[in-house]
């Protein structure tokens, strides 16, 4: 594979580093392509961070990945400007944008210094809901290519954008084991958790979509909430654990108020642990891309109970239970199901998963991409 030279020769951008599985699969791909040999960078328009992001930086130091970060919390002039400077200053091969707010940065800045890298993106979701300045700079960044995290991203994608589009899965570095019934208690001893109680997991950002309130999320746990108390597998001693933040947690808090079996954990970077701990993972999502989330429980080896749409089934999750999405009494019978049958994958079809979604073989489908852009001739 003959890749650019140039030292920096591909730089990645993303909005910031938080909790957020965008986020997350960018920081495992840089670092997987660096040990393959790829020149890459990343740019961080955001100073924003919080305990996932800070264990990210330090991903990326420990992988010999350089990154800079923007000199403000929200995007205004003063990022564009940094970022603009940049890009000069990298005179990268290609820039790889990530999320619409990197797209916006970038049509700004083209606008402020005119000629800039070609670009490749990468669509992380499946709604079509972007505001009306996102939606144009999508649309006049003309990238080489647009990729979809997942087959239905990628349909998505055809909504908002013009040129090629392919896909190209997500991808998780598993440096956790695979969960056994061994493993799990030894985890929830390590958490503080009961071994003789039933503990479900859900871990996604608590956002609203554009200012909305909790009942138009994308991650649906107010579903999930109302979905818990009426199985009431609280009063028999089960657990909801919810590991996630954000600016719909004070909402979300108030309508699980009164039952103590629903408990907020807040942003965590152990995650892992909690999966092998968990002995169920639920994600209810009114929408998603191919969730970070959701790949690393399926190939943990947790049963799942997704909401039936069709990103999650791509996930191909060996033992799941589904629902219609913004369905609790459906839902609060799928948490009941899985406790009266408690069905677990197989280690080897929890491991046929990891083989699918492992970033080694993610990254050399990037590498093999950039290739073929940079080695094409310019037109």
């Amino acid at each position: 594979m003959t890749r650019a030279a140039q030292e920096h020769a591909i730089v990645h951008v993303v909005g910031a580093l938080c909790t957020g599985g965008a986020e997350r699969f960018v920081v495992d791909l840089l670092c997987e392509l660096k040990q393959q040999g790829v020149a890459v960078s990343l740019a961080v328009l955001s100073s924003r961070t919080d305990p996932v992001g800070r264990a990210m930086a330090r991903q990326l130091e420990a992988g010999g990945v350089i990154f800079a970060t923007g000199p403000t919390a929200r995007l205004g002039l003063r990022t564009v400007l940094w970022y603009g400077r940049e890009i000069r200053r990298l005179a990268p091969a290609l820039v790889h944008l990530h999320t619409a707010n990197t797209d916006l940065a970038h049509g700004l800045m083209r606008m402020i210094y005119g000629a800039a890298p070609p670009i490749v993106r990468t669509v992380h979701s499946t709604t079509l809901k972007v505001r009306w300045d996102k939606r144009l700079a999508l649309r006049s960044n003309r990238a080489r290519i647009t990729i979809g995290c997942g087959h239905e991203a990628a349909d998505a994608c055809r909504m908002l954008v013009t040129g090629e589009i392919a896909t190209i899965l997500n991808g998780v570095r598993f440096a956790w084991p695979v969960r056994d019934a061994q493993a799990s208690q030894a985890r929830k001893r390590a958490l503080g958790l009961d071994v003789a109680r039933l503990h479900y997991l859900s871990v996604g950002r608590m956002d609203a979509h554009q200012g909305g309130r909790a009942a138009g999320a994308p991650k649906a746990h107010d579903v999930l909430i109302r979905a818990w108390r009426r199985s009431r597998l609280g009063e028999a001693q089960a657990m909801l654990h919810l590991v996630g933040d954000g600016d719909l947690r004070g909402e979300l808090e108030s309508l699980a108020a009164g039952d103590p079996s629903i408990l907020f954990h807040g942003v965590r970077s152990d995650v892992p642990d909690w999966l092998v701990a968990a002995d169920c993972f639920v994600m209810p999502s009114r929408w998603e891309g191919l969730p970070l989330a959701g790949i690393e429980a399926v190939g943990t080896g947790l049963p799942c109970i997704f909401s039936d749409i069709p990103a999650l089934k791509e996930l191909g999750a060996p033992v799941a239970y589904w629902a219609p999405v913004d369905d609790a009494d459906a839902l609060g019978r799928r948490l009941k199901r899985f406790a009266e049958e408690r069905r677990y994958p197989t280690g080897a079809a929890t491991n046929a998963v990891r083989e699918r979604f492992g970033v080694a073989a993610v990254a050399r489908r990037y590498g093999e991409l950039y290739d073929s852009i940079l080695s094409a001739p310019l037109g």
